[in-house]
């Protein structure tokens, strides 16, 4: 159940990033899966009221979901002050294979727009875990150059019965950051979350992402 909350409220956040002004979203769900809290970080670009109508008609056409408007806060900043948004938002990821060989495609979001990154894997569950890590790492990249990532190890530990996904990283001044997030239906994404769990505070708090 805990798993199915994280990713729906996952699938509605990525949507809530795609709509224009958006610079972050979080939205919290309440036990019976349905939205309790919706929080925007907007730019100064649109009204509070017309974002509020977006959300309510974004989320009734992708999910059917109905939302009252008195759930949903916005906070705008102007956009001097907006050098990066405060997350990237998980997109989705994508696989194809032909013969022995794959291919992982990661998609992230931000500011309404979308970044991809590619890995060559092989079928084995080692060679996708580091590909679904190095397409994520690829992703950052074009969101932003500044920052520069190496991939030390993307590997499945058990942790108190479960499986967790974990990825290590050296960042560009030699600091090693480490992500972790639970291994649900998926695998590749589990790995992709894990990576960026490794770098997202990274990317909110530093200048000129």
């Amino acid at each position: 159940m805990e798993k199915d909350l994280e990713r729906d409220g996952a699938k509605y956040q990525e949507l809530l990033c795609r709509l224009p002004g958006v610079i972050s979203a979080s939205v919290v769900l309440n036990e019976a899966g349905q939205p309790a809290e919706i929080h925007l970080l907007s730019s100064e670009g649109r009204t509070p009221k017309a974002l509020t109508r977006d959300v309510q008609s974004a989320l009734m056409a992708a999910f059917q979901l109905s939302v009252d408007y008195r759930i949903i806060s916005i906070a705008s900043v102007r956009p001097e002050m907006v050098e990066h948004p405060f997350r990237l938002c998980y997109g989705g990821v994508e696989t194809s294979f032909d013969q022995s060989r794959g291919q992982l495609t990661v998609r992230l979001c931000a500011r309404g727009e979308q970044y991809l990154g590619m890995g060559n894997c092989s079928f084995h569950r080692p060679s996708r875990s580091r590909a679904a890590a190095e397409a994520t790492l690829k992703a950052i990249c074009a969101f932003s150059k500044n920052w520069e990532y190496e991939l030390l190890f993307a590997q499945t530990v058990n942790c108190a019965g479960k499986d967790v996904a974990l990825v290590g990283l050296f960042d560009r001044d030699g600091k090693q950051l480490v992500g972790s997030a639970f291994v649900g239906e998926d695998t590749d994404s589990a790995f992709v979350k894990a990576t960026l769990d490794a770098v997202n505070r990274q990317l909110s708090y530093a200048p000129g992402a």
